[in-house]
């Protein structure tokens, strides 16, 4: 009975949420099955993605199957962003690392006394960017074509710093506190200077998950009620995009240089893939030409060309998905 009650609430929630796309567009896209192992987390534009398998593993999608990446030392690994050239970061027995494409696995050299951390974004030259644990504190950091890391350090008195996302002009965004203990704020990071992107009216915390090479920014922030929004910053300004009257909740994970932007909303423990397009909050969904069997509940990366990956329930089975656009091969 229970079941039963769960499942007819879950599909009111899609159905609700379905009546608000009044912008989208039926028959947008066609759903891929990427299979039930692994969990796609970004994809470039040739329609590659990076993963991590139900067993901790990296993982990269690349023509058309799943391929095993071999890990630089014994443990988990996971396999996070992918570049346009099809190299990989993610860690490796806790270390950031990096999959070159035809290469073995690459840790990370961070800067010293580092003992774990990992790698979160990387651009077409390779630069990696992540966080590393120091003692009690975290910290971003940079690569340099030598080889090298640069610590980003601290703001002011503050402890964490947790590096999300880059663009191809080294720009890296994340979070940061300013005071120990305090909470975190997005910040925008560039030629040596922090920048805080700060939070929603009566909010107190923001993460940036990423950013595109106009220097557009993504993420989460909390608002007046505690509720999480989606939020897009640019030229200055922290602007709520994520307001839905079918969820309480929503993220922005990914954003493409043509400013399309993909994510989640949720109500509790059911959540949904969405885009987010003009002030409204899509269902991606409801834009499926084939949507037999499938609920879509998260969509974690967009590439250049619109096609997106994510997670969802393909006939109640966790699977990772692809989102082709139609006007696409």
């Amino acid at each position: 009975m229970l079941a039963r009650k769960s499942s007819l609430f879950r599909s009111s929630f899609v159905a609700a949420s379905m009546l608000i796309a009044a912008s989208a567009q039926a028959n947008r896209y066609t759903v891929v099955d990427l299979g039930f192992k692994v969990t796609p987390n970004k994809v470039n534009k040739q329609g590659d993605a990076a993963g991590t398998s139900t067993f901790k593993h990296a993982f990269v999608y690349r023509n058309d199957h799943w391929k095993k990446l071999k890990n630089c030392e014994d443990g988990s690994s996971s396999a996070i962003a992918i570049n346009a050239g099809g190299d990989v970061v993610g860690d490796s027995g806790g270390w950031p690392t990096i999959w070159k494409r035809g290469s073995a696995c690459e840790p990370v050299n961070l800067p010293t006394r580092a003992h774990r951390g990992s790698a979160n974004a990387v651009s077409s030259d390779g630069t990696v960017a992540g966080w590393f644990e120091r003692q009690t504190e975290y910290h971003c950091f940079l690569t340099h074509p030598d080889g090298s890391s640069e610590d980003l350090g601290l703001i002011g008195t503050g402890n964490d710093c947790l590096a999300y996302g880059m663009n191809e002009h080294g720009q890296v965004v994340g979070g940061t506190n300013k005071d120990l203990g305090k909470p975190m704020k997005a910040f925008l990071w560039q030629g040596g200077q922090f920048r805080s992107l700060g939070v929603l009216p009566g909010g107190r915390t923001s993460l940036a998950f990423a950013i595109n090479d106009r220097g557009h920014v993504v993420g989460r922030a909390d608002t007046a009620s505690s509720n999480a929004h989606a939020f897009l910053w640019s030229g200055g300004t922290m602007k709520d995009i994520g307001e839905s009257a079918a969820f309480t909740d929503t993220v922005a994970s990914d954003i493409n240089g043509q400013g399309e932007i993909v994510g989640y909303g949720a109500n509790g423990s059911l959540s949904e893939a969405v885009r987010f397009a003009d002030g409204d909050v899509i269902p991606l969904l409801s834009e499926v030409s084939n949507p037999e069997g499938w609920q879509l509940t998260v969509a974690s990366g967009i590439s250049g060309d619109g096609t997106i990956v994510g997670t969802g329930l393909l006939d109640g089975v966790a699977h990772g998905f692809k989102l082709v656009p139609q006007n696409q091969p």
